[in-house]
């Protein structure tokens, strides 16, 4: 997992690093706190700010960075790099 996150400054953005970490939960950085995700996941997608639309743009977005991660990690081998 090599995603870092600054403070979030929106709840829209707390909801998109919240996904992020939610789909990266098999790993063991991530595992430990998937109880309390959960629960932070669950409080902001019950905000009344938070409309179906930016939840799904903010899901869209975390898939979205997670694939080019995963893209950039297979492209980054030590044998592309000597």
């Amino acid at each position: 997992m090599n995603i870092k996150f600054q403070q979030p400054d929106s709840k829209e953005e707390a909801l998109f690093q919240g996904f992020v970490l939610l789909f990266q939960t098999g790993h063991p950085e991530v595992a430990k706190y998937r109880g309390e995700m959960i629960q932070l996941m669950t409080a902001l997608l019950n905000d009344p700010d938070i409309t179906v639309e930016a939840a799904q743009a903010c899901c869209d977005r975390a898939v979205n960075v997670l694939s080019l991660e995963k893209q950039m990690n297979k492209k980054n081998t030590g044998k592309d790099h000597p």
